[in-house]
């Protein structure tokens, strides 16, 4: 397994890692790492390592932070169209 760790992650893996890591541990967090996995591998219906639940929390923790700063930049952007008259784009 830790040689499939090591490959790149495709997009639809990590969301159902990240899908199943959220419905195994209903938003708290684990206790037992082997528990966790063992779960998550039964709910997803084939093995998943530690390695690769680390690179999708990870990765999907950068999707938040890019869709935040995306948010913040298109109401900044927003905020001054509407102090420089309110013009339409």
């Amino acid at each position: 397994m830790a040689r499939a760790a090591m490959r790149r992650l495709s997009r639809k893996r990590k969301e159902r890692i990240i899908l199943a890591y959220v419905l195994t541990t209903r938003g708290r967090l684990p206790t037992h790492l082997g528990e966790l996995l063992n779960a998550m591998s039964s709910r997803m219906g084939g093995p998943v390592s530690e390695a690769e639940v680390r690179k999708a929390i990870k990765w999907s923790l950068a999707q938040s932070r890019r869709s935040g700063a995306a948010f913040q930049r298109r109401l900044r952007e927003e905020r001054q169209r509407m102090a420089d008259g309110g013009a339409a784009p």
